[in-house]
């Protein structure tokens, strides 16, 4: 484990205070996935009960987020043992990938990773959720699956979310008819309150429910999924599916304020970089900058950070991922120096220049020549101690917008998030090297930061978001409302949010972010770019002292819910 220092900002609004209980809390992307996670705290379960659940359930009714075909992370914490472990459930590709598969006459075909059955890695989701229950949970298999496979086989109502995302992505549905007849009734968008229900997906998870997940590895499911394959040209074989495994990994570990903060370690870059952005923000006094300054140094931060992401984040599995290095104090002190009262143009970055010799040297051993808001969180705590944070996704809308026939599964389209070519940026505009290429195997770099934040020893707050680019940068903003400038987990989440990747070299603002603050950012120098929203954040907190009060919140910018549980006396 890797232990630093850390600090951060943001904006205040009154709201009204998070409701409290003394059982424990849940908050998800989807209320029926939030409400499924309580139900498994009613029944006598525990945090990784209701995360399970939920995970599921949200495969079935947030379809353009995550699902059975995907992958994801968890940070979780074991009260019993005491212990944080993460849970690499991220996808593979395929062993008959190679390079040239995005790449015709020299130039490289993009769309190819973004949709259809070439861009789909091999989906970690079951196994991960299969092995994160075996391990800690508490309740019979079957009874965890069971909310996921009642609303895939009875149905749910349509939500005003889920129609724009089916008009939106109509035309890219529609092209393969497995698809078109899930989602669309005759061909025409289902409006929301309409009744969905997915045969084929709740025969899927019933088979995994009856075989404990093997159904989609080695069973019905992994047959179905070959055959497609074949048919269709695709890359996964039944020896992939059969050979994926779920990995454990030692947490990232930071240490900010009073504060202990555990995240994910690589092939997800939102630990490493989470902690090396907080290392240099606690260098100075954020809370006494003005507003227009504090946000200045904050985006000069996350600058230099995605600068780093770019050339140095991969799969530890294949290339040297330098952690230590990245999240050294000494490293942030050199990165807090270069930052001014301007901006710096993003081309004048270089990044791991402000590296030591040794570790730069090490890293151009084997580096050759290198130039959305989808997926789902959701966080639990249970009145024993335990918390979880898991992020999990299929990468794009939809994934790649094609379903596995027979199956009710949608393919995931993770091989856009490997670098496919120097230079070229991925469906979320981040740009990779030589770190991040194709390989067979090898994990795609990730920006999901499923996070804990420990007070006085325990777990206070269970946290993450989706968003692609927005992830890390979600997290960090609502850490520090939260821990600096003291907001209420609400508040925290739902203060307006900003954005900086390296590449392009712009500020994203949220439209809700205040005129004077974006004009005096223009004036600083800074090229705007206003977005809606970026992120979703979900969080549970709780307060370290028995008899627990748990808080939960969902952000307002998606359908998420937070809901706690107090047992009837």
């Amino acid at each position: 484990m890797m232990f630093s220092r850390i600090g951060l900002v943001t904006v205040s609004v009154l709201l009204a205070p998070a409701v409290l209980a003394t059982e424990g809390a849940v908050a998800t992307g989807h209320p029926l996935a939030t409400q499924a996670g309580i139900t498994m705290l009613k029944r006598g379960g525990n945090a990784m009960d209701a995360a399970v659940a939920a995970s599921f359930v949200l495969g079935v009714v947030e379809p353009e987020g995550s699902g059975l075909g995907g992958g994801g992370f968890a940070v979780v914490y074991d009260a019993k043992r005491q212990q944080s472990r993460t849970l690499d459930f991220r996808e593979v590709a395929p062993r008959r990938v190679r390079p040239d598969t995005y790449v015709e006459n020299s130039e490289p075909q993009t769309q190819r990773t973004k949709e259809g059955v070439l861009a789909g890695a091999v989906p970690g989701q079951v196994r991960g959720l299969v092995l994160l229950h075996r391990t800690y949970g508490r309740l019979n298999f079957k009874q965890v699956v069971a909310p996921a496979i009642r609303l895939a086989e009875q149905g749910f109502s349509v939500s005003a979310e889920l129609q724009q995302h089916l008009e939106r992505s109509q035309t890219r549905l529609s092209r393969q008819s497995a698809s078109a007849k899930i989602w669309y009734v005759e061909g025409r968008v289902p409006m929301a309150g309409t009744i969905l229900k997915q045969s084929d997906l709740a025969k899927t998870l019933k088979a995994i429910a009856a075989s404990g997940g093997e159904s989609f590895y080695t069973g019905s499911t992994s047959r179905l999924w070959v055959q497609y394959m074949k048919q269709a040209q695709g890359l996964t074989t039944a020896q992939d599916l059969k050979e994926y495994r779920p990995v454990w990994r030692d947490p990232l570990v930071g240490l900010y304020r009073d504060y202990t903060v555990v995240s994910m370690p690589p092939p997800s870059s939102g630990g490493v970089h989470l902690i090396q952005m907080l290392n240099v923000l606690g260098l100075r006094d954020l809370k006494g900058m003005a507003t227009d300054q504090r946000t200045l140094f904050m985006a000069e931060t996350m600058k230099l950070a995605y600068a780093d992401r770019s050339r140095f984040l991969g799969d530890p599995a294949f290339v040297p991922v330098p952690v230590p290095q990245l999240t050294a104090l000494n490293y942030a002190r050199r990165l807090e120096a270069t930052i001014s009262l301007q901006p710096v143009p993003s081309k004048m970055i270089e990044p791991g220049a402000l590296l030591d010799s040794a570790t730069r040297a090490r890293f151009k051993t084997w580096e050759v020549a290198a130039e959305s808001q989808n997926t789902s969180h959701l966080s639990a705590m249970d009145g024993q101690g335990n918390a979880i944070a898991l992020t999990q996704t299929i990468n794009g809308s939809f994934g790649a917008g094609v379903v596995v026939p027979g199956t009710g599964v949608l393919l995931n389209n993770e091989m856009d998030d490997f670098a496919i070519a120097p230079g070229v940026p991925n469906l979320f505009g981040l740009v990779g090297g030589a770190a991040n290429r194709i390989e067979p195997f090898k994990r795609p770099l990730s920006s999901m930061t499923p996070t804990l934040i420990f007070k006085a020893g325990r777990p206070w707050v269970a946290l993450g978001s989706p968003g692609g680019a927005f992830i890390i940068t979600s997290v960090l903003q609502t850490m520090v409302n939260l821990i600096d400038l003291e907001q209420p987990l609400d508040q925290a989440i739902r203060s307006p949010r900003f954005h900086h990747q390296w590449l392009p070299d712009q500020l994203f603002v949220e439209a809700d972010l205040s005129q004077p603050l974006k004009e005096q950012l223009q004036t600083q120098g800074y090229t705007l770019r206003s977005l809606r929203a970026m992120g979703s954040v979900q969080a549970v907190m709780a307060e370290p002292l028995a008899p627990f009060k748990f808080q939960a919140a969902a952000d307002p910018r998606r359908e998420g819910t937070g809901q706690v549980y107090i047992k009837a006396k």
